[in-house]
């Protein structure tokens, strides 16, 4: 086969945008053209057009064993020729406001192990900063923690997935790459029975956790609503900037 062959042939493969929720991924999906949507194995992959290109939209549910799982099907049964890890991600810098879009270069775990990611190909945005990514197990709630983890592993925004989710990937896609909007702000504390809303997998789970939170704690309902509102301006930022990148992939 000739290089301009193979380039034609990747050129034509999908590309994989991996989110953690539908809340990150919604403004995106409902992008999508000639949308068909697939559920198995705990994720939800939905498959459609933007732009022209073929995506592979998958919401993996949150932390890194689903993400993994979640991957290594879609590597497996769909052979993208490039592997975006989207979604929120809590600042650890208070150089990052919420909603402020974050590109790593870099990515870590809590044992320090450094995965590399691609740069990001010719996108000059104003909002555009670029930093290490701190995959850690357990949501980050507190401004202390923040300034804790982002002084120890020298990282300046913070997620569940993504270290997972590139080595998933090593040896297996050519191209990866990450962008997250930030969520959560450095100087933000989130109580527990907020935290907890933010994992839930779907919509009605989501739902169900809101209920019971607000039932027990009456004055949590003002805090979600600001969540929602804030989730949502997040989601579209994030939707806004990828079908840019899209049309240049």
């Amino acid at each position: 086969m000739t290089s301009s062959k193979r380039s034609t042939s990747s050129k034509r493969s999908p590309i994989a945008i991996l989110f953690a929720l539908g809340v990150e991924s919604g403004y995106l999906e409902d992008r999508l053209k000639k949308k068909k949507v697939f559920r198995a194995n705990g994720f939800t992959l939905c498959k459609g057009f933007l732009l022209g290109v073929e995506v592979l939209i998958v919401r993996t549910g949150a932390g890194a064993e689903s993400a993994v799982r979640a991957a290594e099907s879609v590597l497996l049964g769909h052979h993208p020729r490039c592997v975006i890890s989207a979604g929120f991600a809590g600042s650890l810098s208070p150089e990052l406001k919420k909603h402020d879009l974050f590109f790593p270069v870099e990515c870590c775990d809590e044992q320090v192990r450094v995965e590399p990611l691609d740069p990001i190909p010719n996108l000059l945005f104003r909002e555009k900063q670029k930093g290490r990514l701190l995959t850690f197990p357990q949501a980050v709630s507190t401004p202390e923690e923040r300034e804790r983890l982002g002084k120890m592993f020298h990282a300046q925004a913070v997620d569940m997935e993504t270290f997972a989710l590139l080595q998933a990937c090593r040896n297996r896609v050519a191209v990866t790459y990450s962008v997250r909007v930030i969520s959560d702000a450095f100087d933000q504390t989130l109580p527990e029975d907020i935290l907890g809303l933010m994992t839930q997998p779907n919509f009605m789970s989501q739902l169900g956790a809101a209920a019971g939170v607000a039932w027990r704690r009456p004055s949590s309902l003002w805090e979600m609503c600001r969540l929602q509102e804030d989730a949502l301006v997040a989601s579209l930022t994030l939707t806004d900037l990828l079908m840019k990148w899209i049309s240049i992939l």
